[in-house]
């Protein structure tokens, strides 16, 4: 039997986890969590993790999984999230697929090809050195020579997508632009609805605003200066997760203290963006306009939502 998903998406601080989390417990749903960032263990505060009373009222999967200082891909994201998604539905329960990190939403749920994994993880490791000596042009420059197309898609500030590009192509010899097709395709093998959650930019920036303040009030710098002493430098894709890599930039002296909250506001806010071009760019998402609501009102409107449509009504397998 063809597995069903339901999929909320949105930029950061739309409210998804909070509806996510109460569409779980109205149609006996499970959150398959599709954060880059939640994955790595003790960065908590700073990707918004689902607390533990959350995690009580609701199975959660997908997060907690390895050491800020491990690496970790998409393509492992999307074998561990398919296998989730397979024992969800094989309970007789829904997965409800959550998250803002578009590439890892589009893996687990589409017919998707990925680039191998790396066994020689020394190339990876050599990668990030020199990312980290020579700065991110420097190895831009190397990638536009090799794959220019890859180089091309790739955002500045993105420097974990330039080192998986070199990567690919100097443990397997093809350029991983080879695999980049398969992403203007939209073609999964689950019966799949999506949900996109839209606010007003006014009101989201706001709402970024307050979530970076609440962040640093319940502890981050403290977070921060833990994960780093697990090994959070070790990553270049940890290192990189918002507030975190701002704060590392204090400690360094690079950055003002004075200025942290707002240069991860700035950032959030950039990312939020970046976001809302990535699933924008995908016909199936369904926005809901949650613009002016919060808590219970947001939900009801996506349930009110759901309940009008006829796809969702065969997605969702109980009421």
């Amino acid at each position: 039997m063809t597995p069903t998903v339901l999929v909320v998406v949105g930029p950061t601080a739309s409210g998804k986890s909070r509806v996510a989390l109460d569409l779980a417990e109205r149609f006996d749903a499970e959150i398959v969590s599709a954060d880059s960032m939640q994955v790595y263990k003790g960065m908590d505060i700073g990707t918004a993790k689902a607390s533990q009373e959350e995690q009580d009222r609701v199975p959660h999967h997908l997060i907690d999984l390895v050491q800020p200082s491990e690496g970790f891909d998409v393509a492992r994201f999307q074998e561990i999230a398919r296998d989730a998604i397979h024992d969800i539905s094989g309970r007789g329960r829904l997965p409800i697929l959550v998250g803002g990190s578009g590439l890892y939403i589009r893996a687990a749920i589409d017919e998707i090809d990925l680039a191998p994994a790396i066994v020689d993880l020394s190339i990876r490791a050599e990668l990030e050195q020199r990312a980290a000596a020579e700065g991110e042009l420097a190895l831009r420059d190397e990638l536009r020579e090799i794959d220019p197309e890859s180089e091309g898609r790739i955002e500045f500030g993105n420097v974990r997508r330039v080192v998986r590009s070199l990567e690919v192509f100097k443990a397997t010899g093809k350029r991983f632009s080879e695999h980049a097709g398969q992403w203007d395709e939209f073609s999964s093998p689950y019966t799949v609805e999506f949900v996109g959650l839209r606010r007003e930019r006014t009101e989201l920036y706001a709402r970024i605003n307050d979530r970076v303040v609440t962040m640093l009030n319940q502890g981050l710098e403290a977070e921060v200066r833990a994960v780093e002493q697990a090994g959070l430098r070790e990553s270049v894709t940890a290192s990189q997760a918002l507030g975190y890599k701002q704060f590392l930039e204090v400690f360094d002296g690079i950055s003002d203290a004075s200025q942290v909250s707002e240069e991860i506001a700035i950032a959030t806010r950039r990312y939020a963006k970046r976001q809302l071009t990535w699933f924008r760019k995908d016909p199936r998402v369904h926005w809901v306009d949650v613009t002016e609501t919060s808590g219970t009102e947001t939900v009801d409107l996506v349930a009110d939502h759901l309940s009008e449509c006829e796809q969702a009504r065969k997605v969702l397998v109980k009421e």
